[in-house]
């Protein structure tokens, strides 16, 4: 469904309202005045209002109908004691474009569908527009999640990051290949991606867009395993379904540096995203392995699907040239972080407690939740290693606090900077009560491009 703005009422288009007196949707499209009434009888909170908005997409792709309108005014009401009526115009359209998209990649029929959002003055269409911007960056990044590992190898996301750059004011992409990455003893990526038929890359992406080019930036490492079938410790068949998505901290990280630099946010960016298929073959690395990546640390290896950890402790060790004012880690890295929290939120893990929170806040504010984890130094001991290293798993092969001891195990390769992780994996994918499509969520996107324009 495309979303664009207009200045007065279509004729013909089926025009969305709502009714506080009933929590029922009405549609009716027959007559001269078709019409669809969204119910919203509960008073809306930061937490439900994304979701009533999201329903007014949802309902509209539901029908068979073809142009829609929905009048900003009509709905600001609804943010009211909630947020700005500025910030509500952005999300309104931001929203309704989450809510608008499906993966129809393989679909040979597609129907097309038009939202146009009645505006009033300048301020709602500019709004509207980032809105409808960073949507758009969203939609891109769930488009990589979605496609299937076979599509989508770790040079087809390289090359997907070289296009998608092009043209972009202050972007600058690199793309590091195996010898590259040998000479800088990346040893870790290596180790996990090399045995695959589709090699292994290291993705660098600058934005330069801060008022000065030597500031210090802030750096999102992303998780981008193209396919995961847990390797020599294979995955039994029903968690191997769905492993095309283990990129999605990977997806997420490259668009919002695009976002952020499309909007022409006046910081310095950087995006570092480890790209690999973790597969078995005769050259796969093992259980019992031991690894010394870049950062001269060894890493012994009890579970070969423990391996985005392993990659990203090159990642977070190369992120230290940049000497950023903060990183963030983003990946769907541990089963545990669902089992801690469910589906509706992510975990955060920090060293610092003002990051944590500011994290946790502008989750609440943009719906894509993130709970502050502990980092407790005793959980060391459950990666302490035999062999004078830090194991990639529990050491004593315990499930207990997974999502814990995966953090311990990425903190051990933060060297001097403001450090957060973010365990995607219980948002990877939709749930029922999202009003969104089957599929990658890319969260927390939009929290991120909110977290980096909020930064003085």
């Amino acid at each position: 469904m495309q979303i664009t703005t207009t200045t007065k009422l279509i004729k013909g288009a089926v025009h969305i309202s709502f009714t506080r007196s009933t929590d029922t949707v009405q549609i009716n499209l027959s007559g001269n005045t078709p019409i669809i009434i969204i119910g919203i009888k509960d008073n809306p909170t930061k937490f439900t209002l994304p979701l009533i908005i999201r329903k007014i997409a949802r309902t509209a792709k539901s029908t068979d109908a073809t142009v829609f309108s929905v009048d900003i005014t009509e709905w600001l009401p609804l943010s009211k004691n909630i947020i700005s009526e500025e910030k509500f115009v952005e999300q309104f359209a931001y929203e309704l474009a989450n809510a608008s998209y499906d993966f129809e990649k393989y679909k040979k029929e597609i129907k097309k569908q038009t939202l146009n959002i009645i505006t009033h003055n300048k301020k709602e269409v500019e709004a509207i527009a980032s809105g409808l911007l960073i949507a758009s960056e969203l939609n891109s990044a769930r488009e990589l999640v979605n496609t299937p590992g076979t599509h989508l190898s770790p040079e087809d996301l390289a090359k997907h990051t070289i296009k998608s750059a092009k043209g972009i004011a202050n972007v600058k992409v690199e793309i590091l290949d195996s010898k590259k990455m040998a000479s800088l003893n990346m040893n870790a990526i290596l180790a996990v991606g090399e045995s695959s038929p589709n090699k292994p890359k290291f993705i660098i992406m600058e934005y330069k867009g801060g008022k000065n080019k030597n500031e210090k930036p802030i750096v999102f490492v992303g998780k981008g395993v193209t396919f995961d079938t847990g390797g020599s410790n294979l995955k039994p068949g029903d968690h191997m379904n769905g492993m095309h998505m283990d990129m999605e901290g990977g997806a997420v990280a490259i668009h919002t540096l695009l976002a952020l630099a499309k909007l022409k946010i006046k910081k310095n960016i950087i995006t570092l995203v480890p790209a690999v298929e973790n597969r078995v073959t005769g050259d796969s690395y093992l259980p019992g392995d031991v690894i010394v990546g870049m950062s001269g640390k060894v890493i012994e290896v009890l579970n070969t699907d423990a391996e985005g950890r392993v990659i990203l402790s090159d990642a977070l060790t190369y992120a230290k040239k940049y000497n950023g004012d903060v990183v963030i880690d983003l990946a769907t890295l541990t089963g545990a972080a669902v089992v801690a929290l469910g589906s509706r939120s992510s975990a955060v893990f920090s060293n610092s407690d003002k990051l944590a929170n500011e994290l946790k806040v502008i989750g609440e504010e943009t719906k894509n939740l993130m709970w502050p984890m502990p980092l407790y130094d005793e959980y060391k001991e459950d990666i302490k290693g035999d062999l004078g290293g830090v194991t990639n798993s529990h050491n004593k092969f315990k499930r207990d606090g997974g999502a814990i001891t995966g953090a311990k195990f990425l903190e051990h390769f933060v060297d001097g900077y403001t450090w957060a992780h973010i365990d995607i994996a219980p948002r990877m994918e939709s749930i029922s009560g999202d009003n969104l499509a089957i599929g990658a969520t890319g969260e927390p996107l939009y929290a991120l491009v909110n977290f980096v324009k909020n930064q003085k």
